[in-house]
């Protein structure tokens, strides 16, 4: 290949196999980003039984894999040539003296060809020719994954906690076995209504009324020299 002819078209090449390493990693980054939160939530739902780097594995197993992927995927030098000649409307020129330049033995006619074109190929820019902007889906795929491994080290729902039979605690199991006596001095509801009709004032009735009793007779116990 002609020296200024390569000069021209191995940048482009470059840039155009960036292109394509970006967009694998946009596309992985988004998919990695979706299996890492499908990760978590089971992670999460299954009561911690997965381990937190299974989440982390499956979050970054993708966007790793589309880098190997994409630094794998070469452009040639005729893409690099046809991308030259779309951008500065060049026709076929480029790709004409590329391929004129391969041969073994070129023709003076085909030598009149590449020293016609390489005029043209003096002021080629690889930024024009390949622009690279950052892809949007690598934002929200950065993202996906940031709450991903977030979401791995998050509190997880212990089902046999939730699914556990309630335990009823009795408040007056540990009362004072001398309290069964001084219950039957305490009026019934009879008593009670009675007082109420009379207009006096009745006498709290229920287990607030014996606890507030028992505790107030134990108080004053323990005052006491």
């Amino acid at each position: 290949m002609h020296p200024q002819l390569e000069n021209a078209i191995a940048p482009v090449r470059k840039r155009m196999q960036r292109q394509i390493l970006l967009r694998y990693v946009a596309t992985g980054s988004i998919l990695g980003g979706v299996v890492g939160i499908a990760a978590a939530i089971v992670r999460i739902l299954a009561a911690g039984y997965m381990p937190w780097w299974l989440v982390v594995i499956a979050a970054l197993a993708a966007p790793i894999i589309a880098v190997v992927r994409g630094s794998q995927q070469r452009v040639s030098d005729e893409a690099a040539a046809r991308a030259i000649d779309d951008c500065y409307s060049l026709k076929s020129r480029t790709q004409t003296a590329l391929a004129f330049s391969q041969t073994a033995q070129p023709t003076e006619a085909q030598l009149m060809q590449i020293a016609e074109a390489l005029p043209h190929l003096s002021g080629v820019d690889p930024a024009r020719v390949v622009t690279m902007p950052l892809p949007k889906k690598i934002y929200g795929g950065c993202a996906a994954i940031l709450v991903a491994i977030g979401l791995a080290f998050s509190p997880v729902i212990s089902w046999q906690f939730l699914h556990r039979e309630p335990v009823l605690v009795d408040p007056f199991a540990n009362l004072s076995p001398t309290l069964g006596n001084e219950l039957e001095e305490l009026p019934d509801v009879g008593t009670v209504e009675t007082a109420t009709q009379r207009g006096t004032t009745p006498v709290l009735f229920g287990r607030q009324r014996i606890a507030n009793e028992y505790f107030r007779r134990q108080s004053q116990q323990a005052v006491e020299p």
